[in-house]
């Protein structure tokens, strides 16, 4: 919740004072990719909570054990999914900030 406001902010702030608005492919673009790894870290968030209360709930108390049986035990597939979730918020969020410090160095020249 904090990082989309603390943007949508930075992005109010830089028209306010006077910066080149960002165009419509460069928004499009990184809300997309931030939206679609965040709604991936959510159900990530769900799939192993679900996964830690079904195993609490059939009698396994060690967290380890059922921390190592997510993804049914696939170490690979649990670092791809984490790892592509997290790198697609990343690589989104980073296209919107770059963009806008980019745009600093454009202001609009008030005449």
């Amino acid at each position: 919740v904090l990082i989309p406001l603390a943007v949508t902010w930075m992005l109010y702030l830089g028209l306010s004072l006077g910066f080149r608005p960002l165009s419509e492919k460069t928004l499009k673009l990184g809300t997309a990719l931030y939206l679609s790894g965040s709604v991936a870290a959510v159900i990530l968030m769900l799939y192993k909570g679900y996964h830690f209360l079904l195993g609490v709930r059939g009698g396994q108390m060690d967290f380890t054990v059922l921390n190592e049986s997510l993804f049914m035990g696939n170490h690979i597939l649990r670092a791809a999914a984490y790892g592509l979730t997290h790198t697609a918020m990343a690589v989104g969020l980073g296209i919107i900030v770059f963009s806008l410090w980019g745009s600093m160095s454009q202001a609009k020249s008030s005449s």
